[in-house]
């Protein structure tokens, strides 16, 4: 049985997440996450989920596999994120809440992130994944 993963950071590039679970064909589809959004951590360093009432942010959910948790859970784990519970609009999902630096005030812009870093932080993952 499938467990569904809310991405809403870095892991919404469909390149970066093909690296990670080590296959191009993993499930997602669009999704959203009431009362949330996404901040850069107060170093500036990743991107936060926090509690913010009345926004919605979104996302992409993943109908993750146990081999896919293992992957993400690892990749996730080294950067002290771990999974939490949530609700989207259509049920209960997960998603990775980062474990230290509290969220900043300044909003994540993950077309910022891409222009910025994607490219980089992709094949730093592809050196991480090959450690898994």
């Amino acid at each position: 049985m499938a467990t569904r993963i809310f991405l809403f950071g870095t892991l919404r590039s469909a390149e970066k997440l093909s690296v990670v679970l080590g296959r191009d064909d993993a499930p997602t589809a669009p999704a959203s996450l009431a009362d949330h959004q996404v901040y850069w951590d107060v170093n500036d360093r990743f991107p936060v989920l926090a509690e913010a009432p009345g926004e919605s942010l979104d996302g992409i959910v993943l109908d993750a596999t146990a081999e896919d948790l293992r992957r993400l859970d690892w990749y996730e784990g080294a950067f002290g994120y771990h999974r939490v519970a949530v609700t989207l609009a259509d049920g209960p999902a997960q998603a990775y809440r980062l474990t230290g630096p509290d969220p900043s005030d300044r909003p994540w812009d993950y077309a910022a992130w891409m222009d910025r870093s994607g490219a980089m932080v992709i094949e730093a993952a592809r050196e991480a994944m090959r450690l898994y």
